[in-house]
């Protein structure tokens, strides 16, 4: 049986952590942004971590930020202004509360759900925050308090923009500039007073600001960082970022100031360490670890669980996972090492809910306990979750194993997501604002169509035409979510093709360049000859995009 594993030390990048200890530890520091990138699996996230303990050796105030970490959603859009919350309530969790910025950023998020939930709202408020958020229009600090030159720049109720539909209906919703500012631009009027805070402490304490999974980034985010030179940013305040790629306008901006390393999977020196730590001293079993794994860090970890004297080479992932399974020996290990994989972030309840009631040795909060343990299982706001890497393969062999069962536990998981999201047809106002019942809701759109997309497929069409109407920010994530691989694989081509046509068609609306609504529509209907069920659903959304663009050309 294979107990739990304690987490080894940190292995190899030895260059990177010395230059990174050296670094940090200057006054004035020689570089203000360390850049982590390469392919996935390398350990991009562990090199983050570890820069982040040696900054807290050295006496420096570490926040960090990722997707994964502060999002349980399925899908969920990232932008810069929630980014800044997210680390701002984690530098008051640590003595340092961010007044200025909070207290406008409260009113942000008073004023924008009120404007969600107005009924005489037009439809788009999607569409016109993050246009000006695509703008990465950015005010430099020495604006604070005053924001004329934000007033200034934004959009009048004119006919030359397509948001002059939100812009006289927000003229007369809020008569003050101000505050049609921090609707309008969030971005451009908190970004100065959370800088301007931040600024303030590093006087007496200097600050690490570590970002993860860039690659998830909101639309404005690249911008928020590539504008930072343009405000007068302490020296005491530095920046780490890792992901596979940095946007390329971030990589102009910052180059002068950034140090950027992209990292490759484990030299042989490193691989070695990794398995000496490992207690692995078969010299034949490790060549196949190495060999097998492609010196891919992630991969080596995995296998270095098994730790048998079976030295051939594993030819295929499936090959991989049996061997972990059979050293497992334990029947609920074995189990529970799956299932989590099955959702996008496991805990307890979610494992709980993949088994029958009647199966009471199954102990699923004992055993979350024991995955968090393993070296590819990362913390997440819902739980836990596995490396990308691991999980793919993992999923990739219960569907190869057994189909019928593979979707028979997504059906599972989608029945328990429903609960979460009662009325899902006729939610009331105060369900399209909840979080958690939007969290649900994506998750159970997730799960449902992997599992059996035509009997689903209904209620997720009703959802998204609901949400088109009743919420754009949540139908602009249940597009996104819509049009993922995972989901995208398993739907049918009339199904995908919808998908397709809808998003193009949402976007460009919030684009502003929506052509032809009826056109588009009436093409897709003769091409794809849709049953009687797809055809209603065509004929909603003709009619949601119409009203919309007409209510824009009048405006």
């Amino acid at each position: 049986m294979l107990t739990a594993t304690e987490r080894v030390g940190f292995v190899g990048r030895s260059l990177e952590l010395l230059t990174f200890r050296q670094t940090i530890a200057q006054e004035p520091a020689r570089y203000l942004v360390f850049a982590i990138t390469g392919n996935e699996g390398v350990g991009k996230t562990t090199l983050l971590n570890e820069y982040a303990a040696l900054a807290r050796d050295a006496g420096v105030l570490v926040v960090h930020w990722g997707a994964a970490r502060y999002v349980p959603t399925v899908g969920y859009q990232q932008s810069a202004p929630l980014m800044m919350h997210q680390l701002a309530v984690q530098l008051r969790d640590q003595g340092l509360p961010l007044k200025r910025f909070e207290q406008r950023y409260e009113l942000y998020q008073q004023q924008r759900h009120a404007i969600e939930n107005d009924p005489e709202a037009p439809l788009g408020l999607a569409a016109l925050i993050e246009q000006t958020l695509r703008r990465g229009v950015v005010i430099a600090a020495d604006l604070v308090p005053g924001l004329h030159d934000v007033i200034a720049s934004m959009p009048q109720s004119s006919h030359d923009t397509p948001a002059a539909v939100w812009v006289h209906y927000l003229e007369q919703k809020l008569p003050d500039p101000h505050s049609r500012a921090l609707i309008q631009l969030p971005s451009a009027t908190l970004t100065p007073l959370f800088l301007a805070d931040l600024n303030d402490y590093a006087q007496k304490q200097r600050l690490l600001l570590c970002f993860d999974d860039i690659e998830t980034l909101g639309d404005d985010l690249p911008t928020w960082f590539a504008n930072l030179p343009d405000y007068q940013l302490s020296t005491r305040i530095q920046i780490a970022l890792a992901g596979q790629t940095l946007p390329d306008v971030v990589v102009q901006r910052l180059r002068s100031v950034m140090l950027l390393n992209r990292i490759a999977p484990f030299t042989q020196g490193e691989a070695e360490h990794l398995l000496d730590m490992y207690a692995i001293p078969d010299p034949r079993y490790r060549k196949a670890i190495c060999e097998t794994a492609e010196y891919l860090p992630v991969l080596m970890t995995w296998l270095a669980l098994v730790k048998d004297q079976e030295t051939e080479r594993w030819s295929r992932p499936g090959d991989m996972v049996d061997r972990v399974l059979r050293r497992l020996g334990d029947p609920e290990q074995q189990r529970a090492l799956l299932l989590a994989a099955l959702p996008s972030s496991f805990n307890a309840e979610r494992l709980a809910a993949l088994v029958s009631d009647s199966e009471t040795s199954f102990d699923s909060a004992a055993l979350c306990a024991w995955l968090a343990t393993l070296p590819f299982v990362s913390p997440h706001a819902d739980g836990w979750q596995y490396h990308p890497v691991i999980r793919r393969m993992l999923l990739r062999y219960q569907h190869n194993q057994d189909k019928q069962a593979y979707y028979e536990r997504h059906r599972r998981l989608a029945r328990y997501e429903r609960q979460g999201c009662p009325n899902l047809g006729s939610a009331g106002a105060d369900r399209w604002a909840d979080a958690q019942w939007q969290q649900s809701a994506l998750a159970f759109v997730y799960h449902g169509l992997i599992a059996d997309p035509r009997h689903y497929w209904p209620d997720v069409m009703g959802l998204l035409a609901r949400a088109l109407w009743e919420r754009q920010s949540f139908a602009s994530v249940l597009i996104d979510l819509l049009e993922s691989e995972g989901v995208q694989s398993e739907l049918p081509r009339a199904f995908q093709t919808l998908i397709h046509v809808v998003n193009q068609q949402w976007r460009s609306l919030q684009e502003g360049t929506a052509s032809n609504v009826f056109a588009i529509f009436d093409d897709l209907r003769d091409v794809i000859s849709p049953p009687p069920h797809i055809r209603s659903y065509l004929l909603s959304f003709r009619a949601v995009f119409a009203v919309a663009t007409a209510t824009a050309k009048r405006c």
